[in-house]
Parts: C-alpha cells; structure tokens; sequence
C-alpha cells in the first residue's frame, strides 16, 4: 500500500500479486482512508462476526427451531478459530459473511415479503 500497487514486493521493480483478490485488499484501503489504523479493520471484523451470528440464528430458527439458532450463532462465537480470524487482518471474516450473507439470500428471498423483513 506504500507504493500504491498491488504486490508483495518491498522494492521496484514491483511484480503483480495474483494470488489474492482485490475485493478485500480495497475493504481494508477504504477503512485505512477514513480511519489510519489496523485497529479499524479489526472493529470492522468484530462488526462483521456479529452480523454472521445474526444471520446464522436466522437461518437456524427458520430453518430449525429457534434453539437451533442459539446454538448455532453461540459455536460460531465461541470457536477458536473465529475468534482468531477476527482479531488479526486476514480476508477469512469477509468471504465467510459473504457466503454466509449469500446463503441467506438464497434460501429466504424466493418470498417477496422476506426481501424487506431480512433487515428487521
């Protein structure tokens, strides 16, 4: 980010990194602009397993039962490597809200009336 490229190389000439996506290298560009520090980007992360938890007690107690969804939004908190994730800058809590944001999608928006209560 020093140079304004996109590569892993400290020193010119600067060779393009392909093996990551931009989408969450930009995430943490645009947290930086506004916010000048890493410990944003980990807000950003804690912000993001709770609407995980959210959207898998959802999915859960529609799907289940409504302990279902307690449980499985409880797991997701207190699994070690979840909270591992979020504490550190790695794009694992952005792609897993992303699939999990994108199953539920899925799964609860074939009723027209679920497209406006899935914010409520």
């Amino acid at each position: 980010m020093e140079h304004s490229v996109f590569s892993m190389d400290a020193e010119q000439p600067f060779s393009p990194e392909y093996f990551r996506t931009p989408g969450y290298p930009l995430l943490i560009a645009a947290i930086l602009t506004i916010f000048d520090s890493y410990y944003a980007v980990i807000f950003v992360h804690l912000i993001l397993v709770a609407f995980i938890s959210i959207l898998l007690y959802k999915m859960g107690s529609a799907l289940m039962h409504q302990r279902a969804g307690y449980i499985a939004a409880l797991l997701y908190i207190v699994n070690a490597s979840t909270l591992f994730y979020a504490l550190t800058v790695m794009s694992d809590i952005f792609f897993t809200f992303l699939t999990v944001f994108s199953v539920y999608l899925l799964f609860f928006t074939f009723n027209p009336e679920s497209i406006f209560s899935m914010f409520i």
